[in-house]
């Protein structure tokens, strides 16, 4: 897949789980469930990684991949965007004589489950589909929308929307995976750019590591051999 270049953006810090992106799950780390998923599709993948913090920079260049610099403070903080810390890189390849890739796989490895069925899909789809700007996992919500409420000044406000309610496909993004064509990620500022087309997971492949409570569940995911390790 020379066309693409595949992004892995990873801190070092995090509020609810600190050290997130060095965890293990079922004794591998993320940053290796992610390199697994990925070479299975193509061994010879480009894959870089943009992170601030060393250890995982060196757990990167020990997987093979390019880790052309410590990322920058100001592009590493709780309130940082992904986008920000993409174009960094990519415009850090321009500046030292690289092309950017016709498409871009950003992949965060706190979707250990994603696979590689996902990857090869995003990929294929975004190739074989002019029309086509990006590829977005997304995953159906199980939960009726009655059920959501606001709350102000300890009074309950129902939120349903009865519409809304009335369609079976609401989905949201899963954060597993992002494949765009570069040029419209740099046009449009955003991974869900007008012509996207939902790839949608199941619940498992959409699991985010973001709390202990998701990585308790993931751990136990693996003890029941719901997924292969």
């Amino acid at each position: 897949m020379k066309d693409f270049l595949f992004i892995i953006p990873a801190r070092g810090g995090s509020k609810r789980l600190p050290n997130k992106n060095l965890m293990k799950i079922g004794g591998i780390s993320l940053l290796k469930w992610t390199d697994n998923a990925v070479k299975a599709c193509d061994k010879d993948a480009d894959i870089s990684l943009t992170t601030d913090n060393k250890k995982i920079a060196e757990e990167g260049q020990k997987l093979g991949w390019n880790v052309p610099f410590i990322r920058p403070k100001n592009l590493s903080q709780d309130s940082s965007r992904t986008f920000d810390a993409v174009i960094h890189l990519l415009n850090w390849r321009k500046n030292n004589g690289l092309k950017d890739p016709k498409y871009i796989v950003l992949l965060q490895v706190t979707s250990p489950f994603r696979g590689k069925g996902s990857i090869h899909s995003s990929c294929k789809i975004i190739k074989e589909n002019v029309g086509i700007n990006a590829v977005v996992g997304f995953v159906y919500l199980k939960h009726k929308l009655e059920n959501y409420y606001t709350i102000k000044k300890n009074n309950l406000h129902n939120i349903y929307n009865k519409n809304i309610h009335k369609s079976n496909n609401i989905a949201k993004p899963n954060g597993a995976i992002y494949t765009i064509k570069t040029s419209i990620l740099r046009k449009h500022k955003t991974f869900i750019p007008p012509k996207t087309y939902p790839l949608i997971m199941d619940d498992v492949c959409s699991i985010d590591i973001d709390n202990s409570l998701d990585l308790e569940l993931a751990n136990n995911i693996i003890k029941n051999k719901l997924i292969k390790v």
